[in-house]
Order: C-alpha cells, then sequence, then structure tokens
C-alpha cells in the first residue's frame, strides 16, 4: 500500500469516483474542499490517496494544515465541518493512512493531528465525543407536518401569521444571507467566517448548495445555507435576528428548508454539530432529530491532550464578551483574520 497527495486533474477524477462510490463517503470527502479552504483560509493542503499494489484507490484521508490560535498548528480533516476523515477499504489502508498523517505532522512541526469522524478508528487516540450530529428522517411535507411536535407546528403558524415568509434563494442573493449571518454571530460573541468563504461554497457546490431565507416586508430575518450530499442535506450555518426570535423564524427557516432538502431528493437531514443539552441541541431535539455520536480521533504530536475549544472555558469568556459588544463593521473585518486559525 502507497499514499500519495491529490495534485493533478487525474488524481481528482480517481478521488470523486470513490468519493461517490463509497456508501460511507460524506460532504468534507468531496475534492472541491480543498481548493476552497485553501483560497479562503489559506490552509496548506495534504489530500492524501492509499493505493493497492494493482494501483487501485483503496482509501483517502483530507487534510489541511492550520495555524491554530489554540492548541498550535495541526494538520485537521477538515476544519469547519462536522465530519471528514478516513473514507476507506480495509484496515491496510487506514493503517497507512494513519501513518502517513502522522509522519507528515511531524515533518511540518505540527503540535497534533485531528480527525472528525462517525466511527471511532483502531488509532490514533486519544478520541473526544464531546459533539454530536443531529439528524432526522427527511419525508414528503404532508408526513413530516403531521410527525412534528404540536408546539414546533404552532411554532411555525406563528411565524406565518405574523407576516413572515420563507423561500429558497440564489446565490447572488449571498450579501443578504451574510448580513443576517455575520450579526448574529457577532452576538454570540464568535468570529464570522468571511462571505467570499461562503461564495466560494455556491460557486464550486452550484447544484447542492442553496440559501432559504425568512423575510419580513422584504427585510431579511433569517437566512441558512443548505447543502447536499447523496442523500444527506445539511444545513451547517443559520441565524435568524435577534430582535424577531419573538416570532419564531427559525422555526419557519428550517421548515423551508425541509421541504427544500425533501425537493432535493434527500432523505436525511442533518442540523449539524451540537454539545448535548446545549440550547442549540435542544432547539434542534423537537423537530424529533436524533443523536449521532462524533468520533474526533487525535495524534498528540507535542502536547498531552487535546485542545479545548469551548467558548465557555475561562481563558476564552472575556473574549467572546468582548467580542459582543464590537461594531460589526469590526468584527466582519477582523472576523475572517481570527477564523482562519480556529479549525
Amino acid at each position: 500500500m502507497t499514499v500519495e497527495e491529490l495534485e493533478t486533474g487525474a488524481q481528482k477524477t480517481e478521488w470523486d469516483g470513490f468519493v461517490a462510490s463509497h456508501d460511507e463517503s460524506s460532504l468534507g470527502h468531496d475534492s472541491r474542499w480543498l481548493s476552497i479552504l485553501e483560497d479562503s483560509f489559506g490552509h496548506e493542503p495534504h489530500f492524501l490517496m492509499a493505493r493497492d499494489d494493482a494501483g487501485h484507490v483503496r482509501g483517502i484521508l483530507p487534510l489541511v494544515l492550520v495555524e491554530g490560535l489554540v492548541g498550535g498548528r495541526a494538520l485537521v480533516s477538515l476544519p469547519w465541518l462536522d465530519i471528514a476523515g478516513m473514507l476507506t477499504e480495509g484496515s491496510e489502508a487506514d493503517d497507512a493512512l494513519i501513518t502517513h498523517a502522522s509522519r507528515l505532522a511531524r515533518d511540518r512541526d505540527c503540535r497534533y493531528v485531528e480527525l472528525r469522524a462517525l466511527a471511532p478508528y483502531k488509532a490514533p487516540h486519544p478520541i473526544e465525543t464531546h459533539k454530536v450530529l443531529m439528524r432526522r428522517a427527511v419525508d414528503t411535507p404532508d408526513a413530516l407536518w403531521k410527525a412534528f411536535s404540536a408546539k414546533v407546528r404552532n411554532q411555525i403558524r406563528k411565524a406565518e401569521k405574523e407576516g413572515l415568509r420563507a423561500r429558497v434563494g440564489t446565490a447572488d442573493e449571498l450579501d443578504r444571507f451574510y448580513l443576517v449571518f455575520s450579526r448574529n454571530m457577532r452576538d454570540l460573541g464568535v468570529p464570522v467566517w468571511g462571505m467570499d468563504f461562503f461564495a466560494s461554497i455556491l460557486a464550486r457546490f452550484p447544484d447542492q448548495a442553496k440559501l432559504v431565507f425568512v423575510e419580513k416586508d422584504g427585510e431579511t430575518v433569517g437566512a441558512a445555507l443548505l447543502i447536499a450530499h447523496k442523500n444527506v442535506a445539511l444545513v451547517p450555518s443559520a441565524s435568524s435576528l435577534r430582535s424577531w426570535f419573538r416570532s419564531c423564524p427559525n422555526h419557519l427557516l428550517y421548515w423551508e428548508a425541509f421541504q427544500e432538502a425533501h425537493r432535493m431528493g434527500a432523505d436525511t437531514f442533518d442540523f449539524g454539530r451540537s454539545s448535548p443539552d446545549s440550547g442549540t441541541h435542544r432547539f434542534k431535539k423537537q423537530w424529533g432529530s436524533e443523536e449521532v455520536p462524533c468520533y474526533w480521533h487525535y495524534d498528540l504530536v507535542k502536547i498531552d491532550a487535546p485542545p479545548q475549544r469551548n467558548t465557555a472555558s475561562p481563558k476564552l469568556k472575556l473574549a467572546v464578551e468582548t467580542w459582543k459588544r464590537l461594531p460589526l463593521a469590526i468584527t466582519n473585518r477582523l472576523g475572517p483574520i481570527l477564523v482562519r486559525r480556529i479549525p
């Protein structure tokens, strides 16, 4: 078994073919993330391919090098995304990719390797399971509506009665999405990703990525990014203006996203990762979603424990509270600079 890095167009064709044919592939395995993360954040890509003696691809591992603010320099699979990690056919490919990643981390003077997966690997260790995906089956709109709790249905109706309307938008409306998203991220005390990052996603996934909006009299009060991969529709980023929370815009936003997911042919709706018992976790659970454990594996090269990025930690609380009080123009300018160093 040999391991090489994705570099040529021919390799990309093989990579994409392997991802398309593998039942366990996720959005994070798509080769387009190499250029998205490199162009938007300047991350150094190392997309690894394992070949058998006959030259057939038996496994892949997308990695990028991140100069982290917390934990230091690292190889991560992959930043921003919930899951990527290894996609293989057999333990021999697993071993080859892990060995190569570990050697690469030491050659590039990294402090650790982080692999985000939905299943535990034989190595590396330790494994963190502090995050879960929240997923729900997608059905016809009528079947979904009947399956939702009375509380969820009432909150959707409340949004509609107060004059809010939901629709699927187009890529050229990205500024409408970003205005709501960046403001909400500032209010949460979290640095925001740059608009060019989302533009890159929409440009490279023209048939799979959609923007969903909730509006009132032409004003955008809620917005979400919806991306489909095979049978899974994922909402990695969604926000509503806090001043409209009493009108339940988030419920109408996700209801429209569910309907669009069905139109796109998805049978699974992925709300994204959450910390158990958090506010976002409770919101996602009320839709009838179920927890899917995330297994984040670490090869600790130069640190003793996995990096802790919890914003509730004493070290980050002050930074979060300070960020909330900054003008939006400043957070939108500084956020993209900082976020490239937060895997």
